[in-house]
């Protein structure tokens, strides 16, 4: 999922993702059609995976994964996948857990195992009305290389925001803030559609929060992206008090979103 766990707004919170049109020639392919704007939001990961991040997972006939070492996401093509979507799936994942945004536990087939369900909110920053001028990063915040992943998957392990792998940086860019030499807060970007990029993985050390730190990295990428005309979207857990903190930068509600855990039986 997209998530904020442990931001510095008072509160520890965890979020999570979403959904186009892919290959149906019955080979795995790593490419595929986009959707539009409504279609990106409500299955982004399919519009991810047949788009800007087709070299970061697999698409097999009606069904998408990342590479297990980016992201558990999977999606289908379809809102009512077939008992052949659902093979093609378990092609691609193996023994493997597995995430499915937009995706309720009655529609699990039996011989999958549900781990977990996560109700979400899926929000959605401002409209922009025209680009804005790329801004520079605020004096402290860096952005963070492959070099950096130990420290992130470290901050990872320590507050949970949500999925984070080895291989997650490259989905986006990830800004971060270090004390001496230690990463305490970090945020990037995750699914990234033709026209929306999802803020992901928000989080602080515990020791560092009520600095407005989260609120300083979430606000940068809001800024960046704004400035090359996207808006972005997150996932947030129904009750984690980090929603205020989204609202109060402009992010809106459009909708409530399953994450259904799963993995093959």
């Amino acid at each position: 999922m997209s998530g904020a766990s442990g931001t510095d707004n008072g509160a520890a919170s965890s979020t999570a993702p979403d959904i186009g049109t892919a290959s149906d020639t019955g080979t795995a392919s790593r490419s595929g059609a986009a959707s539009s704007t409504a279609s990106e939001l409500d299955n982004p990961v399919w519009a991810a995976l047949t788009g800007p991040q087709s070299a970061l997972g697999t698409v097999r006939d009606g069904a998408a994964l990342f590479d297990a070492d980016v992201s558990p996401f999977a999606a289908f093509r379809d809102a009512s996948p077939t008992s052949a979507d659902w093979a093609s799936l378990r092609s691609l994942a193996g023994t493997e857990v597995i995430a499915l945004p937009g995706v309720g536990p009655d529609a699990i087939p039996a011989d999958w195992e549900i781990v977990e369900h996560i109700p979400c909110h899926q929000m959605i920053s401002r409209p922009v009305p025209s680009p804005l001028s790329p801004q520079p990063a605020p004096l402290g915040i860096v952005r963070l290389t492959p070099g950096d992943v130990p420290s992130m998957l470290d901050l990872v392990a320590r507050t949970e925001p949500g999925p984070f792998r080895a291989r997650t940086i490259e989905t986006g860019r990830y800004l971060g803030i270090r004390d001496a030499d230690s990463l305490i807060a970090m945020s990037g970007e995750r699914l990234r559609t033709p026209s929306w990029t999802e803020l992901s993985a928000v989080c602080t050390d515990p020791a560092h929060r009520g600095r407005g730190l989260a609120r300083a990295l979430v606000q940068t990428l809001l800024t960046d992206n704004e400035a090359a005309g996207r808006r972005m979207f997150l996932h947030v857990r129904i009750g984690n008090p980090a929603a205020s903190l989204y609202e109060s930068l402009g992010f809106t509600t459009r909708r409530t979103f399953d994450f259904t855990i799963i993995r093959p039986r």
